[in-house]
């Protein structure tokens, strides 16, 4: 954070490891209500409640390429 304070540059790679290990965490935290709470479920933005497990899955994979025309 300092670097962000201190007016340096975020790049591609800070951004994209950053993006990784979110990625990793989702992954592990979807493992983990897989055994501790496997029917839990959440409500975004009022939308239909789905699985906890499932959003975090989703959340863990890494962003679509950006398709060009």
């Amino acid at each position: 954070m300092d670097e962000v304070t201190a007016g340096a540059r975020f790049g591609l790679l800070k951004a994209t490891s950053l993006s990784e290990s979110l990625g990793h965490d989702m992954a592990v935290l979807a493992e983990v209500f897989i055994h501790i709470a496997p029917t839990r479920t959440f409500s975004i933005a009022d939308a239909v409640p789905e699985l906890a497990t499932e959003i975090l899955k989703r959340a863990a994979k890494p962003p679509a390429e950006l398709e060009h025309p």
